[in-house]
């Protein structure tokens, strides 16, 4: 079953169908009395604890950041790279924000591939854009719920795979966790 899965996701795909309610509960949340400045100082700080040197993070209006993350790595025969891209908005609601959150990663490859007469030569996988699973934004939220002082835990990205596991949350946590491209600090 595990490699008819594997199989699959390469054809059509193993993500669960999340119904348009499903969806803006994984990708929105409502923070009571916190202001929309600290809200979006916060999901920038989420983004650089992840990686500092390579995100880049952009205003789009005082409640709103557009950020992106270029990330590569190299692991003798094969080679990826790709970039995350963030669109983090916060809007003020009664005495609190509601922030959404959407996470996309666009990536490809590089790896050896024989050729008809025996050679070697690179193959390059096209660049695929993947919407990001439920398991990145739970994350994102338990660690912007410790930076808004409502929850007294850091999650790290090895406490996180423990949460995701028991959970059974899917996709990955990359954009956050990637081993060979984060830093996952925590926040002093």
């Amino acid at each position: 079953m595990k490699y008819f899965c594997i199989f699959a996701l390469l054809l059509a795909g193993c993500a669960p169908a999340y119904t348009s309610e499903q969806y803006l509960d994984i990708t929105t949340k409502h923070y009571d009395g916190v202001t929309e400045k600290q809200t979006i100082d916060a999901a920038k700080k989420v983004l650089l604890l992840a990686d500092k040197e390579d995100t880049l993070i952009m205003p789009v209006a005082d409640n709103e950041i557009k950020a992106q993350r270029k990330w590569s790595y190299y692991a003798v025969l094969a080679a990826g790279m790709g970039t995350d891209y963030w669109n983090i908005k916060a809007l003020k609601k009664g005495d609190g924000v509601n922030m959404s959150v959407s996470v996309q990663t666009a990536s490809s490859g590089v790896a050896p591939m024989q050729t008809m007469n025996g050679d070697v030569s690179a193959m390059a996988s096209p660049y695929q854009a993947n919407f990001a699973g439920e398991a990145i934004y739970r994350l994102f939220w338990l660690r912007m719920d410790y930076l808004l002082g409502k929850s007294d835990n850091w999650v790290s990205c090895s406490d996180f795979k423990r949460i995701k596991s028991d959970n059974d949350y899917w996709g990955n946590i990359d954009p956050l966790c990637m081993a060979l491209t984060t830093d996952d600090e925590k926040p002093i």
